[in-house]
């Protein structure tokens, strides 16, 4: 059958046969990075000089933010961006697969000494009209695999998303904060009060998202949101403030 349908690779579309059966290896490489350091303060990791004596660095939440830090795979290249699209738009569930295998592997230190701080894991949540049309939530699938990776529970109900919204990607940055403002709320009686809550989504960009729904976390009582995505846009070099 591989002669008449070889393989290739869904991320770059290299054949995998001879020379190029590497190219997955290569691929593969790309989606998990390895970093020298991770942000003390946030999480964000990184190569080359790392920020000085528990400085901030520039992935660190702004003032005022509701999440302490994000802790994520991979900066959003183009071959993540790839991944992430074939995923979620294309039904290649095994892609998801990918990613949660990856984010359990690589997410495994930061979240360890997290450690007991984190009390229960949460997905960001889909409209339900958006689920409706692609089938499944892949922040919900990812959340699943980090659970049964930890031993953390999830509770994959725990936000709602009540209205409707454009896409961030859409949305110009300096709108996408007014684009989700108001757009989750918290399940009447859900467990938040005290408890430590891991946010779970496949990509973060401008941090608007994850920021609203830390906010109604927080409103629901709970002590800390931490949030965990397989990709982040800006992360990997260049992280000292300025850069």
């Amino acid at each position: 059958m591989d002669l008449l349908y070889p393989p290739v690779c869904p991320l770059c579309g290299r054949l995998l046969t001879g020379r190029t059966r590497r190219s997955a290896s290569a691929c593969r490489a790309e989606l998990a990075p390895r970093y020298e350091w991770r942000c003390d303060r946030c999480g964000a990791a990184g190569v080359g000089a790392a920020p000085e004596n528990g400085r901030s660095c520039r992935l660190c939440p702004p003032s005022g933010a509701s999440y302490q830090g994000v802790l994520s795979v991979a900066g959003y290249g183009e071959r993540v961006a790839r991944c992430v699209h074939l995923f979620k738009y294309h039904g290649r569930l095994e892609m998801g697969r990918l990613m949660g295998v990856l984010m359990v592997e690589r997410l495994a230190a930061p979240l360890g000494i997290l450690g007991r701080r984190i009390d229960l894991i949460a997905p960001v949540p889909l409209h339900w009209c958006r689920r409706l049309r692609r089938g499944f939530s892949q922040s919900g699938r990812l959340a699943a695999a980090l659970g049964a990776g930890t031993g953390v529970g999830v509770d994959p109900c725990l936000l709602r998303r009540i209205r409707y919204t454009r896409a961030q990607a859409l949305v110009p940055r300096e709108r996408r904060a007014d684009n989700v403002r108001g757009a989750f709320s918290l399940r009447r009686g859900a467990p938040v009060r005290g408890r430590g809550i891991l946010l779970v989504d496949d990509v973060v960009t401008s941090g608007h998202t994850i920021d609203e729904c830390a906010r109604m976390l927080r409103l629901g009582g709970a002590r800390e949101v931490w949030v965990a995505s397989f990709a982040r846009a800006g992360m990997g070099r260049g992280l000292q403030p300025g850069d």
